[in-house]
């Protein structure tokens, strides 16, 4: 009997023993799944949708198309324009140029680093240097408001609305010394992505159509800005039909100068557009029009800085 109770004993701790292991080994097989980093995985361009992969082979063609344009500090918008280029971690999201030619900025930040939390402030740009333009502290928020945007402007004093994370709503006038606080509310009347003569532009990716950008006039007449045959020649192919699908064309100004800009934050090109055709100027995302002061910005993904390119006239 004892050796049988013996038996017994050591068949229950060896079966123990199975046990604890086989769920030691299941928990460090989800604990490493769940630290994976999914954001490296690289999916086979063949084991895409169709749709996915038509999209990622446009948006690769672009990307090399980008690396073949001219860097930032060697852009030339014509003769009478001045760059300035810098790169900063710091994150502007909006910006504005009224007829005087001060450029206008709405700079955010994320505080604590790392959280959530992402406040709003405004400031001048000049030659690359940040001037902050003095707010009032809203509520608990003594850090920055939730959200800024230019939206009106009287002359050369922009109008922008700020919000804090209450809910509530501020309209200020701007001036580079500070607000002025604005009573009442202000309807969106800035129409920053124009042409100079005031048109707004959309891709067309219409197999059957000759159009690859049509241009909109203000009361609604629509007529081709730039065929499919010349966006082919000075992209030297790379622009494919499917990139003007996905909400990738804008078109801005600079003074006389018309420019459209196809792509995104993190991957683009800016062409001038003249009745000649189109000429590749540089690559990156353009922030605004103005008669003399636009900014031009370019996120290096992965790398948290971000490359910016002022163009004076």
């Amino acid at each position: 009997m004892r050796t049988r109770a013996t038996w017994i004993r050591w068949s229950l701790i060896g079966f123990a023993v199975i046990v604890v292991a086989v769920a030691l080994g299941v928990h460090q097989r989800r604990q490493a799944s769940s630290t994976t980093d999914l954001s490296n995985v690289h999916v086979p361009i063949e084991l895409l949708a169709p749709t996915e992969r038509d999209r990622t082979i446009a948006f690769q063609k672009l990307e090399r198309l980008e690396s073949l344009a001219p860097p930032f500090d060697r852009a030339s918008f014509g003769g009478g324009a001045r760059t300035a280029y810098f790169r900063r971690t710091t994150n502007i999201s909006d910006a504005y140029s009224p007829p005087d030619g001060i450029l206008f900025v709405v700079v955010s930040q994320t505080i604590p680093a790392g959280s959530m939390s992402d406040f709003y402030s405004l400031a001048t740009l000049n030659g690359g240097v940040l001037q902050p333009v003095p707010m009032p502290a809203v509520g608990k928020y003594v850090r920055g408001y939730g959200s800024i945007a230019f939206i009106s402007a009287a002359g050369n004093t922009p109008i922008v609305v700020a919000g804090d994370y209450d809910g509530h709503n501020y309209y200020y006038a701007v001036s580079p010394g500070g607000v002025a606080r604005l009573g009442g509310s202000y309807p969106v009347t800035i129409s920053a992505s124009t042409l100079r003569d005031g048109e707004t532009c959309a891709g067309d990716d219409r197999p059957v159509s000759p159009a690859a950008v049509l241009a909109r006039t203000p009361v609604g007449r629509v007529q081709m800005l730039v065929s499919k045959a010349e966006l082919a020649r000075a992209s030297g192919g790379l622009i494919d039909v499917n990139v003007l699908h996905y909400n990738t064309v804008r078109c801005w100004h600079l003074g006389p100068i018309d420019l459209l800009n196809i792509g995104d934050l993190e991957r683009g090109v800016i062409f001038a557009v003249s009745p000649r055709g189109l000429t590749l100027v540089t690559g990156g995302a353009i922030m605004n029009s103005a008669q003399r002061h636009i900014l031009i910005k370019h996120e290096e993904v992965g790398t948290g800085l971000i490359d910016y390119l002022e163009v004076y006239r």
